[in-house]
């Protein structure tokens, strides 16, 4: 496989050097200046985005011209390149995702029969990271709270909370920001007399970089539109 990574921050050289672990060849990287003129881009296997969202649109359109496969894990989409996806997957596959660890994929594929059973108790989400990182709540804490909306149609999410007794449908969110934490997340179920808690820790940008890896190899050859674990655990989850 060959594949060209858009994006050259932390993210990306994580994924060149887990590309280059795996003998995989990259193509090249494409900075900020957004550059997919080189000879050779337009041949790759799938492209590997890891950017911000202006770069992530001239990467979805590179990728129609030459109907190629997308992996992004660039959060914070604008409407337009959301719109640029959706028409990729009508003549390629993308896989789009905030977080590309197994562990979260196994997670939020776990909660949705959680949240099928535990339809009574009061739900927490918690996350963490370091102090540089610029969005809050995290791409996988909004994820996490999709998920928990799905089930839940009349959720309301407060960012931290202020004085006040808790609300019945009330689900609080909470971000930590310092040091140099890669990325922790916890979502609590608090029941009476009891409580469940999932929480994922990730300790190394390398995971993200290898599940990117190998969400790309299971995006060769299909069409549409897919959820990172539903191409890891070959289910749809919704």
């Amino acid at each position: 496989m060959k594949i060209l990574v858009v994006g050259d921050g932390k993210m990306g050289r994580a994924v060149c050097e887990k590309a280059r672990e795996k003998k995989i060849k990259v193509a090249g990287v494409v900075s900020a200046d957004g550059n997919f003129d080189a000879d050779g881009y337009e041949s790759v296997d799938c492209v590997i985005d890891f950017s911000h969202d202006e770069l992530t649109q001239k990467a979805v359109d590179f990728c129609i011209k030459n109907s190629l496969p997308l992996v992004t894990g660039t959060t914070a989409l604008s409407g337009k390149t959301k719109n640029g996806l959706a028409r990729l997957a009508l003549k390629s596959s993308v896989c789009a995702s905030e977080n590309f660890s197994v562990g979260v994929a196994a997670m939020r594929a776990a909660l949705k029969r959680v949240l099928a059973v535990l339809s009574d108790f009061d739900i927490e989400i918690v996350e963490k990271h370091h102090r540089n990182k610029f969005d809050a709540p995290s791409g996988t804490a909004k994820m996490l709270m999709r998920r928990v909306a799905d089930a839940r149609k009349n959720a309301e999410f407060v960012y931290g909370r202020q004085s006040g007794k808790r609300t019945k449908n009330q689900v609080g969110v909470f971000s930590e920001r310092g040091g140099s934490v890669v990325g922790e997340h916890r979502i609590e179920f608090l029941g009476d007399g009891e409580s469940l808690t999932f929480t994922h820790t990730a300790w190394e940008r390398g995971i993200f970089a290898d599940g990117a890896i190998k969400a790309a190899e299971k995006l060769i050859g299909k069409i549409g539109f897919f959820r990172y674990e539903e191409l890891l655990f070959e289910v749809k989850n919704g």
